[in-house]
């Protein structure tokens, strides 16, 4: 088995890939790794599930959390020998979750955590499809599509649910809707199950954002959004809770 690294830029996080390194005999493989560990916080961690999305449905994914914010990462700097132990005798369980998947102008990408569509100076006018059907048409400064291992991120902040990994459904939050009597919205997050598929189109020059990602979208075109048969595959310790996580994160 081969594996790879993927480090925050920060000196603890090269000290511990530099121990793993000495002791995990197992083979070095940038281009082709069967396990790819991230050491850093979250953000790290989706550095390299887009580093290595082409591979992805042959990589494992360890999380070891070097920073502040880790909820993608299992492993601590007081466990490094639990997850060289993991690693070389397959001491692990694996837990798959789907990425959300993007079409803009033909082009595909895809997202752990969120998509958003964002214009901060000034007021969107944007549909909302649910599958071919108008849902609504929202008045502010924007959206966020989330998965629900992403749920915890942006998608809280803006008041959306938390919802449990494990569940295949993904999650819709405006972003400051205005609703008056002029102007009408949810204002609610819808959850949605995965079969369904979302399309946006935004009436002003705007942005979108997938992950880390920033791209430009013209106005009246169309950004669709679904469910893809991507599966990213995280490598957990056996005593993994996603309520304690969200316990330990935010209580």
């Amino acid at each position: 088995m081969k594996y790879a690294f993927v480090i925050r830029n920060d000196e603890n996080s090269f000290k511990v890939a530099e121990k793993i390194k000495s002791q995990l005999k197992l083979e070095y493989d940038e281009e082709n790794p069967d396990y790819v560990i991230s050491l850093g916080g979250d953000g790290t961690f989706l550095r390299a599930v887009h580093k290595y999305i082409n591979s992805i449905d042959h990589v494992v994914f360890f999380g070891l959390n070097s920073g502040n914010l880790g909820f993608y990462t299992d492993y601590t700097m007081d466990n490094v020998d639990g997850l060289i132990d993991a690693l070389e005798n397959n001491n692990f369980n694996v837990n798959s979750h789907s990425l959300i998947e993007y079409n803009y102008n033909n082009k595909i990408g895809y997202a752990l955590n969120e998509i958003t569509l964002l214009n901060q100076m000034m007021v969107q006018t944007v549909d909302v499809y649910v599958d071919d059907v108008l849902f609504e048409t929202v008045r502010g400064t924007g959206l966020c599509v989330c998965t629900t291992s992403g749920s915890t991120a942006y998608n809280k902040s803006l008041g959306g649910p938390v919802v449990d990994p494990s569940l295949e459904a993904f999650i819709l939050t405006e972003i400051a809707p205005i609703n008056s009597n002029a102007y009408r919205a949810l204002s609610s997050p819808l959850v949605l199950s995965s079969k369904h598929t979302l399309r946006l189109k935004c009436h002003t020059d705007s942005m979108f954002t997938a992950d880390q990602f920033v791209m430009d979208m013209k106005s009246e075109e169309w950004l669709n959004i679904n469910f893809s048969c991507k599966k990213i595959r995280f490598g957990k310790m056996d005593n993994t809770s996603f309520v304690k996580r969200v316990q330990k994160a935010f209580l």
